[in-house]
């Protein structure tokens, strides 16, 4: 039984439901260090679409927005 991948209109529709206001993001940098940055819901779309990129490595500069 394979893992259930949500589409993005599905999770559109989930914080929706769930009336979530932001979105935290984890993922680590290169030494393996668990690193998480708090969005609003309004860049859900930039996030899902590659729009936002993290500097994992030297996070004190936090994200840039492309």
């Amino acid at each position: 039984m394979g893992k259930h991948v949500f589409t993005k209109d599905e999770v559109r529709q989930m914080v929706k439901d769930e009336d979530i206001h932001f979105l935290r993001v984890m993922f680590t940098d290169l030494l393996g260090t668990i690193k998480s940055v708090d969005l609003p819901v309004s860049q859900l779309d930039k996030l899902m679409d590659n729009k936002i990129m993290f500097d994992a490595f030297n996070f004190n500069i936090d994200l840039v927005l492309l």
